[in-house]
């Protein structure tokens, strides 16, 4: 049977336990065609263990004034997965169970060291690395989509449903914060539906930033993900100078980030994000769980939005009515028109509703009603001439306006 291919990290302070182990690993050989690193401390390993990640790892027992065991203690503590095998001077049970509590995956007294046991150590750690890796991702997965389904199943809207949907899933797969944008239907921008991060991060200034941002397609993390329709991973933001709101996310202590569409068929209707406080390699098992989340979030948000679009028009409607009778009630135009206002209010959920009629020459707007949060009509927006400030630009392009400012 071939060997797997596969690079291994030796940590031996022996340089003759070192050569020997080396020339064992290239009579293996698909493995003498991969990378073989020694390094012969602690410290070094640790090192090489931050910028590689390594198939497997060879380890001594003793390593001068340290030993494996610490080493194997230590990688674990920072997220090392790599399956690990104990080489050792002693044979005993003891010694065995100590290195399977550290994190070894397997030892071999070095009395018993040859290429063929070597061999069988290898394929059975990484086996067993790869069956434990399979099934932590089953269980990753089950525990997200129970997670979202449970979120989606107790709220009645998006916007309800989004912040526990992002802290279901930073819960679930170990993310500190995340976003969802959802596209709007007039200006085809993506605007953010919500926000969450772990309460312990100073996260202000990385939501206002957020909050206050539009992105079109292709701009930033979201753009570019809305437009290309596939997910992106920055490592480490802290080395990106096109990320717009660097400043909060620096503030936040925020490095790592992810993002993924939202798809409805082959369609883009929302982009997720997530942060990390660390910085992080991609990572395609968790790029694989959070994709598998797309097909029904995006289900999700299509069935509320299809709801939600019964609801206006059922408003719609009811203000068309309203209008109607407004517009009949009487013969005093400024009555008629400020009926229309308040039905305008009542309908929409607007805080403000305002009708200006063009005087006699054309020149003048002047404003006949308004209801809401302001209800009188003299002011600076009494009488506007046509083309200044937003409501006279209107009148005199006789466009259509959509704007998050009041003008």
């Amino acid at each position: 049977m071939q060997e797997p291919e596969i690079s291994v990290l030796v940590v031996e302070d022996d340089e003759d336990d070192a050569l020997l182990v080396q020339d064992y690993l290239s009579e293996l050989r698909t493995l003498a065609r991969h990378r073989i690193d020694h390094v012969s401390s602690v410290p070094e390993a640790l090192s090489r263990l931050e910028k590689t990640e390594y198939g497997v790892l060879l380890v001594d027992y003793r390593l001068g004034s340290d030993d494996g065991l610490s080493l194997l203690r230590q990688a674990r503590l920072r997220g090392v997965t790599s399956p690990a095998i104990l080489l050792t001077g002693r044979g005993d049970e003891e010694l065995a169970v100590e290195a399977i509590r550290a994190g070894a995956t397997d030892y071999i007294p070095k009395s018993r060291l040859r290429p063929e046991t070597l061999s069988a150590a290898i394929r059975h750690a990484t086996d067993l690395h790869r069956a434990r890796a399979e099934r932590e991702l089953a269980e990753r997965r089950l525990a997200a989509h129970y997670a979202v389904t449970r979120a989606l199943a107790d709220s009645a809207t998006l916007e309800a449903a989004a912040p526990k949907i992002i802290e279901a899933v930073c819960e679930s797969l170990g993310w500190d914060a995340g976003t969802l944008w959802s596209e709007d239907s007039i200006t085809r921008t993506l605007g953010c539906v919500a926000l969450w991060h772990r309460p312990a991060i100073d996260a202000g200034e990385f939501e206002r930033e957020t909050r206050a941002l539009c992105f079109a397609p292709g701009g930033s993390l979201p753009g570019g993900v809305g437009s290309g329709g596939r997910p992106q991973w920055i490592e480490d933001m802290t080395l990106e100078t096109g990320f717009k709101r660097g400043r909060g996310a620096a503030r936040a202590g925020l490095r790592a980030a992810f993002a993924f569409p939202i798809l409805l068929g082959d369609r883009v209707i929302a982009v997720m994000e997530f942060f990390s406080q660390e910085a992080r390699r991609p990572d395609e098992d968790r790029i694989q769980t959070m994709m598998s989340l797309s097909g029904q979030l995006g289900q999700f948000i299509e069935r509320m939005r299809g709801e939600e679009q019964l609801v206006q028009k059922a408003r719609l409607e009811a203000l068309v009515s309203d209008v109607d009778a407004a517009l009949v009630q009487g013969f005093d135009l400024r009555q008629n028109l400020q009926a229309c206002a308040e039905a305008m209010v009542k309908h929409l959920d607007a805080a403000l509703a305002r009708i200006w009629t063009l005087s006699g020459d054309g020149s003048m707007l002047e404003l006949q009603a308004s209801a809401g949060m302001y209800t009188h009509l003299d002011g600076p927006h009494g009488r506007v001439p046509v083309g200044k400030l937003k409501i006279g630009l209107i009148a005199q392009e006789r466009a259509w306006s959509h704007s998050r400012a009041t003008p």
